[in-house]
């Protein structure tokens, strides 16, 4: 994880430099939806976002969540340690710059820490792997640097786990 974050944190600076970049930071809560051999939790998240977006609509993202809630399902307890993705993305700006849809695709990684009735099994887990993202952001007001932020995150971790999120939050960019 810490080379994907040291690679992530070298390209927004790059990416930034650009004198048509716009770069952000943000702050979002989530619903995760996790679904383990048919068993589903539904921990909710909060996190940070930052990027940067060149004028001919490509960029990259680094999103960073813990978990705030644990859920319990079925006699079984989960909570989200920590999940960090990276994205490159693809963003559609209105001509008139109040609205952006945003598609990107990326890697994460997700730590949790999941037990089973009184028995603690299987405890803390990791997991990573490839990630698409879906966002679509509304400026409060024409020029304004802060906007609205609605966005669903879809994780591709491996066979036995099923991960997804519904997100909203706010962005400033400058």
């Amino acid at each position: 994880m810490i080379p994907l974050i040291r690679r992530a944190l070298l390209v927004l600076p790059a990416l930034c430099l650009s004198a048509h970049a716009e770069t952000f930071i943000g702050a979002k809560t989530s619903l995760s939806r996790i679904e383990v051999n048919e068993t589903r939790f539904s921990p909710w998240q909060v996190g940070l976002l930052g990027g940067a977006r060149l004028a001919n609509g490509l960029g990259g993202e680094l999103h960073l969540q813990t978990g705030v809630t644990d859920d319990d399902s079925r006699n079984s307890t989960m909570s989200v340690d920590f999940q960090g993705t990276a994205y490159a993305t693809a963003n559609a700006i209105s001509p008139d710059k109040t609205t952006i849809a945003t598609f990107g695709g990326g890697y994460a990684l997700l730590k949790t820490d999941t037990k089973a009735g009184s028995t603690g099994f299987p405890g803390s887990q990791s997991f990573d792997g490839a990630a698409l993202m879906l966002r679509f952001e509304e400026r409060f007001v024409s020029g304004s640097p802060l906007s609205l932020v609605g966005g669903y995150e879809h994780f591709f971790f491996d066979s036995d786990l099923s991960a997804y999120l519904f997100s909203l939050g706010v962005n400033y960019a400058f």
